[in-house]
């Protein structure tokens, strides 16, 4: 697993994608993230979850954004589903 916090304002992350699970608390600020060709705005408080291999993007405003990420390969993730009895085949089930 790794874990990292960023802070940022006047930035963001162009279209990319993450071979693991990516779990995502922000503390301050307002990310705007594209998802699955949609825009979405996510406030403090909030958590974004990013499954492997979906296409999406951060823009940060003037204002600071503060968040803290935590990124589970597959390989942690699959046997926590079996483990959980979560019904996934041979691979790592996909979150909602």
């Amino acid at each position: 697993m790794e874990y990292s916090r960023v802070s940022a304002c006047n930035a963001g992350f162009p279209k990319h994608l993450h071979g693991e699970y990516v779990m995502s608390a922000n503390l301050t600020g307002v990310e705007e993230i594209w998802l699955a060709g949609k825009t979405t705005y996510v406030k403090s408080g909030q958590v974004t979850l990013y499954n492997p291999g979906k296409l999406h993007a951060s823009h940060f405003d003037s204002q600071s954004v503060d968040f803290i990420s935590a990124h589970m390969p597959q390989s942690v993730m699959k046997p926590l589903a079996d483990e959980g009895n979560i019904r996934s085949d041979s691979h790592a089930p996909v979150l909602r």
